[in-house]
């Protein structure tokens, strides 16, 4: 989460630009209404031409920050989650389907949830999030407005609200680096209450199930675990018996008042136990672990379970007061990377994945299933069309924690793969596709994937690579003849295969050791032997032996963090090539890579260089440029101008024409796929 937060300052600052611009935005920040039931998106061609539409439907998953159960649960089966990118979803039925509940959240990097002990007659809850604050809702998350008058950053990871809020309607909101803030009139204004608190970067609020009667509550920080016995008046340390600052989750016995136990989960070091309201604590285990959620059961005085969310194993599970653990994990995904915890009054279960979205038990752990369906926080690194896409109507997506994607219909619905790799940054197809059924994936963590029954199974292909972490993969357009490839790593090495990825050698000779951004053949490679490839910080080189030896083709590019590369159809007579240059926007060669001038004529800024181009540019000159908004140029890159509705704050990650022409797809960083229709019937 916090590596996203210089790319959300950067598309913080953009909002004033970005509306002077004349931009239309989505109403209520949440964009197109999405139908057809819980997490439905319409299909590509039911909205207007040039209007964004979500296009993930059966794409689910994602990173879940936050979770809370209504306390009137047993009655209307409602829980909240807050995601990482992608806002707030409301569940109506236990966690079987989810829908966003965003209207309102102008920026969606959510953190936290509070909800209030009367919601079934207040109907009240909060959130926190990153460049927004505390939002309020009012009517069961269906509407949120602003609450953070008083409030000096807007960076909040944590709110915790008392368990008499209906009489004292206070709330607490740790901040990333400006401490914490109280409320005392619903979140009408909040004072900052710091005094003698030695670490203002706050991690986590935990708040006494008596807090009117003491007042307490405790702040876990990047320099460890704080107490206050009088509302936040004062701050004293309490770490006697700790041996790490890397706190990360705590929870209090609902017995806290007579039993003073509470629990602490750190990174590296397992859980801690306090049974005398934090004045010293013991270690309790699982030794050697990520605790990043820790939560005890609502009959803890009778049954004595505490729950323990791993950041790489899953869930341990103690029924005798944390002295010994057990795994509790069956039933979770594979990849189950624990982030939140939660329960509801009838003692439901509900675990929060890092990609995985939510999984629910309704036996005290023993078992979990998977009740995602409906959360769209996903992140795709790459969007890829068949080449026979006006027949097949086949996409390709790939995700960081789901693996590939595909949908066979252009993107109304999709299914998950059953690629079992993460971390996918590329994706090409064959270009004949129609008869070989042939994909190839790069993971970040898995090196190259290859399918060859149109991504139903994959295996690694990986004989001949030195790394597991690549970062761009481009087929020949002759692919099915010459069974050639190209694949990047993140630390800069370059590989070729000859014989459909079974074997690969190393060309990094001549070659920058910089992360490759970017692959790409001539589409005359076949004639030309032509090859570019772009590394950040290490500019664009050029290749016309297939690879054999590279030149440097950067000399007149203003800036070497070259982030993509998109080449002309026609590429044999026009000799176009378009590259996107990190902060410094596009730049265009016609020459065939050996001189660039800046093609950045109609941008607001120069940072659009997620780069397509039409199927048909040599005839109609159309490319495509996208950030957070999409920019059209139809003479050639001379000039830009904004092109269909705002993809609001969502970074794009891929871009890609259909390859009929017909449909424009992004790829996002925490809210899927959107499409949007060209042209056509």
């Amino acid at each position: 989460m916090k590596a996203k937060l210089a790319t959300f300052t950067l598309i913080a600052a953009l909002i004033g630009s970005i509306l002077s611009c004349n931009i239309p935005l989505p109403s209520g920040g949440q964009g197109p209404a999405p139908g057809g039931g819980a997490g439905a998106s319409p299909a590509p061609g039911l909205g207007p031409v040039g209007v964004w539409m979500p296009c993930s439907y059966g794409m689910y998953g994602g990173i879940v920050q936050a979770l809370a159960a209504s306390p009137d649960y047993g009655v209307d089966k409602t829980v909240f989650a807050a995601t990482s990118e992608a806002g707030i979803f409301k569940s109506v039925d236990g966690g079987s389907t989810w829908q966003a509940a965003n209207n309102g959240l102008w920026i969606k990097q959510t953190t936290s949830l509070a909800i209030s002990p009367d919601f079934a007659d207040d109907h009240t809850l909060f959130s926190g999030g990153m460049h927004i604050g505390v939002m309020i809702s009012t009517d069961r998350g269906n509407s949120w407005q602003d609450a953070n008058n008083g409030i000096t950053l807007l960076h909040i990871y944590t709110v915790v609200i008392s368990p008499d809020y209906s009489s004292d309607h206070t709330l607490f909101a740790g901040t990333a680096g400006e401490g914490i803030f109280k409320t005392v009139d619903s979140g009408a204004n909040w004072s900052a209450v710091n005094t003698g608190l030695g670490n203002t970067n706050i991690l986590f609020l935990a708040i006494s199930p008596q807090y009117p009667a003491d007042q307490t509550i405790f702040a876990l920080t990047s320099g460890g675990v704080f107490r206050s016995g009088n509302g936040g008046g004062e701050w004293q340390a309490v770490n006697n018996g700790l041996n790490t600052t890397d706190v990360r989750s705590l929870a209090l016995s609902p017995d806290f008042a007579d039993d003073h136990t509470l629990y602490l989960g750190t990174g590296g070091e397992g859980v801690f136990v306090s049974r005398d309201s934090g004045d010293t604590w013991t270690q309790a285990g699982p030794a050697g672990m990520y605790i990043n959620a820790v939560l005890v059961s609502p009959d803890f005085m009778t049954n004595q379970t505490v729950f323990a969310g791993e950041g790489s194993v899953g869930i341990f599970k103690s029924t005798d007061g944390g002295n010994t653990w057990n795994g509790s994990d069956s039933g979770l995904a594979e990849n189950h990377q624990m982030v939140s915890l939660a329960a509801a009054p009838d003692g439901t279960l509900f675990a929060g994945l890092y990609g995985g979205g939510v999984y629910t038990s309704g036996d005290g752990g023993s078992s979990w299933r998977d009740s995602k369906t409906g959360i769209t926080d996903i992140y795709l690194g790459a969007v890829a069309s068949s080449p026979d896409f006006a027949a097949d109507q086949t996409l390709f997506a790939g995700s960081s924690h789901q693996g590939v994607f595909r949908s066979t219909d252009g993107g109304k619905t999709w299914e998950k793969t059953t690629a079992d790799f993460i971390q996918v940054n590329s994706l090409a197809v064959s270009a004949n596709y129609g008869q070989d059924r042939t994909v190839f994936a790069a993971s970040g963590l898995s090196g190259i994937n290859k399918s060859t029954d149109g991504g139903l199974s994959w295996q690694a292909v990986n004989a001949g690579l030195a790394d597991a972490d690549m970062t761009a993969l481009a087929l020949s357009p002759a692919f099915p003849d010459d069974q050639t490839l190209l694949a990047g790593s993140y630390r800069g090495a370059l590989y070729r295969s000859t014989d459909g990825g079974s074997t690969w050698l190393d060309l990094n000779a001549g070659l920058p050791e910089n992360t490759v951004t970017a692959l790409a053949f001539s589409p005359d490679f076949a004639r030309d032997q032509t090859l570019f490839a772009a590394s950040y910080q290490g500019g664009i080189y050029l290749s016309t032996d297939g690879g054999g030896t590279w030149r440097d083709a950067s000399a007149t590019l203003p800036g070497l963090a070259v982030m993509s590369i998109a080449i002309s159809p026609d590429f044999a007579h026009d000799r176009t090539i378009f590259v996107g240059v990190d902060n410094l926007g596009i730049f265009k060669s016609t020459d065939g890579g050996n001189t660039w001038n800046s093609a950045n004529v109609g941008f607001p800024y120069t940072i659009y260089y997620r780069l397509a181009l039409s199927p048909t540019f040599a005839s109609d000159q159309t490319l495509y440029a996208a950030f957070v908004h999409v920019y059209q140029s139809t003479d050639g890159g001379a000039a830009w101008s904004p092109f269909g509705t705002a993809i609001w704050l969502r970074y794009v990650n891929s871009l890609t024409v259909s390859a009929d022409g017909q449909f424009l797809y992004a790829a996002t960083d925490g809210e899927g796929l959107f499409c949007m229709k060209l042209g056509g019937d």
